[in-house]
Formats: C-alpha cells, structure tokens, sequence
C-alpha cells in the first residue's frame, strides 16, 4: 500500500450477474453518498473495464492518504455497503493503482480506460515540449551554480514529474478527453 501521506487510488473490480445492472448501480450512487463523508475522500469512479464482457465494471476510488483509506475500511457503512454486494457481483478484486494510471481519471462514470498505447502517446506529447523548453532555460542557472551533473538531472527531473502531474497531463487530459475516453456507441 501507499506511504501515509501519499494519495492512494483503490480500483475494485467486478463483474456484475446478469441482471443486476440496475442493482448495482443505486448501489453505486449510495455509496458513493455515503463514503463522500469520510475524511480524506477524493472522488469516485465507475469504469468500465476493457473486457469481452460487459459485466466487468471497475470502481476507482480516491483517497488523499492512506489512513483515511483505513479509516473508510473499517467503518460500520462500508462493511454495510460490501455485504450488500453479496448478490449483485461476483469476482471481486482490489487493486492499488501506483503508476501512470493515476494520470489518467475518467471523465465520467462509464468511461473506458485508455489504452497502454493511448497512454504513451500523451505521455509523450506531454514530456517531449518540456524536455525541448527545460534544458536551454535550466542550463543556464544550473552552470551559473556550479552544479554537478547527477543534481542538475534530479533537479531536472524534480520539474518534469511536477509540471507532468500537476499542469500538463491535467491539460493534456482535457484537451484530448474525446480521444482518450470516447463515448461508446449504442
């Protein structure tokens, strides 16, 4: 699991038995009422999960830490909340989302995942502008301190994944929102 002061992102898998749709999702929207009053809590997420099977559905829950992840599991709603799930699911499965995905948040419930390949192309769109603009404006202030090469690439390195996390991929996110989660088509 996550450091304690780290954001933790929970996807909880399912698959839904056949006609429990509806079920599941009042279920769903109680819920999530219900967690919005724990402390900590960031958003929840349905996502559908590239699957030959309709019936695989992914809840991708947020949290800014890991205590309040605890803090959510051991309360009386969601003991409550997992028991009801009893009849409407099958094969659940909790996995910690720690990589790149985390980059990538669903616009909307329903929402499709983009691919590994989505992923890297915006990925890239978003490291390949700032490893042409960072170097000739860092270099400058870098020589001028006398730095050695092994701090100059952490520092260097420090601005990416900043600028990455919190400017570009939320932008780039928005910008190509209709590619990345593309509406599916009845």
């Amino acid at each position: 699991m996550g450091e304690a002061n780290e954001q933790v992102t929970i996807l909880v898998s399912h698959r839904l038995k056949e006609g429990r749709e509806a079920e599941f999702h009042a279920w769903l929207r109680s819920i999530n009422e219900a967690v919005k009053k724990t402390a900590g809590f960031r958003r929840l997420d349905l996502v559908q999960q590239s699957s030959p099977s309709a019936h695989d559905v992914g809840v991708m829950v947020r949290f800014d830490n890991q205590p309040s992840l605890e803090e959510w599991h051991k309360s009386e709603a969601f003991r409550r909340y997992k028991g009801q799930l009893d009849g409407i699911v099958e094969n659940v499965s909790y996995t910690e989302i720690t990589g790149f995905e985390q980059w990538f948040v669903p616009p909307s419930p329903g929402s499709v995942m983009p691919s590994r390949l989505k992923q890297a192309v915006v990925i890239l769109i978003g490291i390949y502008p700032l490893a042409l603009v960072l170097p000739p404006v860092m270099n400058p202030i870098f020589t001028w301190l006398g730095l050695p090469g092994p701090l100059q690439a952490l520092i260097f390195s420090v601005f990416m994944v900043a600028l990455m996390t919190w400017a570009v991929m939320p932008l780039l996110n928005r910008a190509l929102g209709r590619w990345l989660y593309p509406r599916e088509q009845p």
